[in-house]
């Protein structure tokens, strides 16, 4: 709702083998993956996402709020890092300079 009232269309799945697959299927702009993910982790995700789409621009979320956790996730391909728990002002300005018009 946060992001529709942005005019952001959102796909959502549950696990990493879905994220991978959504990716191929549809057209996406951005990306946002939990780092912990049944199935498939975020970091195996995004780097099977980024072979498929490698200019898409990928938002990791985590609770893990260590500096080494950051570094872990731009090096695995993230273009960004949130820490949750995030505000709806940090989700949408985060989102938002990543969304092309």
């Amino acid at each position: 709702e946060i992001l529709d009232s942005k005019g952001v269309h959102v796909i959502t799945v549950s696990n990493g083998l879905d994220a991978v697959k959504s990716c191929r299927k549809n057209k996406i702009n951005v990306i946002l993956l939990d780092l912990k993910m049944p199935g498939l982790s975020g970091f195996d995700a995004i780097k099977q996402i980024k072979t498929i789409c490698p200019d898409i621009p990928a938002i990791a979320q985590t609770a893990y709020a260590m500096t080494m956790n950051r570094d872990e996730a731009i090096s695995a391909g993230f273009d960004d890092f949130l820490v949750k728990p995030f505000t709806k002002e940090q989700l949408i300005e985060t989102i938002l300079k990543y969304k092309k018009n």
